[in-house]
């Protein structure tokens, strides 16, 4: 819970520092230039990795499985298990239902209110701080109530929240 929890924070701090920079970026260099700076920060993080040492040995080519069948077994225990079924269909739903809202809320932003950019991008930082409240408090939420229910109260939270 605590690992999931520290992951959580890092992505929150993502989520609010992403929108803010894309924002002020389209709204000061206009929308070409900011994807040409973001296509250009992907690239210079692609070089980055090349220096990462990495000391994993891979198996052989005789031990490793076929990544289709990998894929089944992860599956199969997905459907088998009711809680992983269960988490899976919510983030599925919960997950649909953001990428729909947020791409009404861009054009609802940008269109019917005239937000600039800038503007948009601060209304979206503000979520991320609601997910990293939702991050720090995870590891409390599931020793008070159990961590089925925090779970659940988490996905009500985030939906209350959208």
């Amino acid at each position: 819970m605590e690992a999931n929890s520290k992951l959580a924070i890092t992505d929150s701090v993502m989520t609010i520092a992403g929108p803010s920079m894309a924002g002020g970026l389209v709204q000061f260099l206009g929308a070409p230039k900011a994807i040409i700076a973001d296509v250009i920060s992907y690239v210079v993080s692609a070089l980055s990795l090349n220096g990462v040492a990495t000391s994993e040995q891979l198996p052989s080519r005789a031990q490793r499985r076929s990544v289709w069948v990998e894929i089944g077994e992860g599956v199969r225990e997905l459907v088998r298990t009711p809680l992983l079924r269960a988490l899976a269909i919510s983030v599925s739903v919960g997950t649909f239902g953001v990428a729909v809202q947020e791409t009404v809320l861009v054009l609802f932003l940008s269109r019917q209110l005239g937000f600039a950019p800038a503007t948009i991008g601060f209304v979206f930082a503000f979520g991320g701080g609601g997910s990293l409240l939702g991050a720090v408090l995870a590891s409390r939420a599931a020793r008070l109530v159990g961590v089925g229910r925090a779970i659940v109260l988490g996905n009500l939270l985030w939906g209350i929240g959208v």
